[in-house]
């Protein structure tokens, strides 16, 4: 706060004058003397100071304040740390860096809310700001620096996003994320996990004899390990990238790696817009995908604490958020679980290296075609690689023409239906169709 002094007419006093919640506050000195005055000032400001209940030893600044909470974030190793630059940057703004503390009264608080809502930001992300506010100050209470602090009121949030990713529409999407994308959006809508955890994910965090993925304490936002046992998809995906890390020769840590297979994910929310865009199913988050899971377990089934489990939801809010009913049969649910303990046998140990045979991968060795490990038997020992690619031109022309001699001729012809129009296969329907032709007309004559 800051207090003027000035002179007013009739009056031989000096007089002071200053705002304190919005209010302008005029008083008189009583003194003549302008150096009594300034003692004058001074003590009313240690009143106005005691009145707010900051008590400051020292000044301190907004900007001192978010350095204090800066520091705490990172000591604890909060996953949200991150956040703090973007909501530093509102708070600097329109607060000002050098703001002092005992100056950021209730009523300032409250002119801060109604700019930020001039701007269309929404109440949870004002919330987001004045929390960093809050924490600020009750830490700088807890090291003793400051006495009190302004009572800081969050704004009423509705808008709790309730998105949600059909299966059918999942199905469209991936059709046109590009390829190596999707075993990420895979294992994202399947679930429920956050981004930053799959992206993250190595293969130390991968079981592929147990069948399972599992989160170290450290890796997860609520600080809980989570496993998340593989269904045939998902086992098959994992092995196929297996299968492709290992064929690169390479030391890779992680198991979603990015285009040229350098290092993981970091970014695809351009993909991912483009291929909803694409899809046609309008704009979708990619954490509809992390709700679209939850609700796909207890729509089949699963009990609510067995689905939190699984996508890693710390407490029962997500239900309520998302407005999901279970419909949990227990009877159905103990006789299913009767049944799985009767069928369960001792895990088999996973392949420490080396390609796992009978999954096809594409190998980057062979023009990024798909290959296949077949391992020996007692008829032929020796281990075979099957490389499956388009046959030749000349390959393709013996083939019809053998199949024709062995009259063949109507697989041939199921053929060019199938494929004619597709611009991949166009030459094959084309030396085909030649030679059904020749055929058709040493037939007819």
């Amino acid at each position: 706060m800051d207090i003027h002094l000035y002179k007013q007419k009739n009056s031989k006093f000096w007089w002071m004058r200053y705002t304190e919640n919005g209010q302008l506050i005029r008083k008189s000195t009583k003194c003549v003397k302008k150096s009594d005055a300034k003692d004058v000032v001074k003590l009313e400001m240690e009143n106005w100071r005691q009145r707010v209940g900051i008590g400051v030893q020292e000044k301190i600044t907004l900007a001192d304040l978010l350095d204090e909470v800066k520091k705490d974030y990172e000591i604890n190793d909060r996953k949200s740390a991150d956040r703090i630059k973007y909501s530093r940057k509102h708070l600097v703004k329109i607060l000002g860096e050098d703001r002092l503390l005992e100056e950021i009264t209730e009523q300032a608080l409250e002119n801060y809310k109604h700019q930020r809502k001039e701007e269309k930001a929404a109440n949870g992300t004002i919330n987001r700001e004045l929390a960093l506010l809050r924490r600020g100050f009750k830490i700088l209470r807890y090291q003793k620096k400051i006495t009190d602090h302004p009572s800081i009121v969050l704004l009423q949030e509705n808008n709790i996003r309730q998105g949600f990713i059909e299966v059918w529409e999942y199905r469209e999407i991936l059709k046109h994320i590009p390829e190596h994308l999707r075993p990420l959006i895979t294992f994202l809508y399947k679930t429920g996990w956050r981004k930053s955890e799959a992206m993250n994910l190595t293969w130390r965090m991968v079981d592929l004899g147990r069948k399972y993925a599992r989160l170290p304490p450290g890796y997860t936002k609520n600080k809980k390990p989570r496993i998340f046992p593989f269904d045939d998809e998902m086992e098959s995906m994992f092995k196929r990238l297996w299968n492709e890390k290992e064929a690169l020769e390479r030391d890779g840590q992680y198991v979603f790696l990015n285009k040229m297979k350098t290092g993981r994910v970091l970014d695809f929310r351009g993909s991912w817009e483009s291929a909803c865009d694409k899809a046609g199913v309008g704009k979708r988050l990619i954490h509809d995908m992390r709700r679209s899971a939850v609700r796909n377990m207890v729509e089949s089934g699963v009990s609510e604490k067995v689905a939190m489990e699984l996508s890693g939801h710390l407490t029962r809010t997500v239900f309520e958020n998302y407005h999901i009913v279970s419909t949990e049969d227990l009877a159905k649910a103990v006789k299913k679980t009767s049944e799985n303990l009767k069928r369960m046998e001792k895990p088999k140990q996973g392949p420490k290296e080396g390609i796992i045979p009978g999954v096809p991968f594409r190998s980057r060795k062979h023009g990024g075609d798909f290959i296949e490990l077949v391992k020996g038997d007692a008829v032929f020992p020796d281990d075979e690689i099957i490389h499956y690619r388009k046959p030749t031109e000349k390959e393709w022309r013996e083939y019809v023409e053998y199949a024709i001699k062995m009259g063949w001729t109507d697989d041939l012809r199921e053929f060019v239906k199938k494929h004619e129009g597709h611009k991949k296969w166009q030459n094959y329907v084309k030396w085909t169709n030649e030679f059904i032709e020749d055929y058709d007309q040493q037939t007819s004559g």
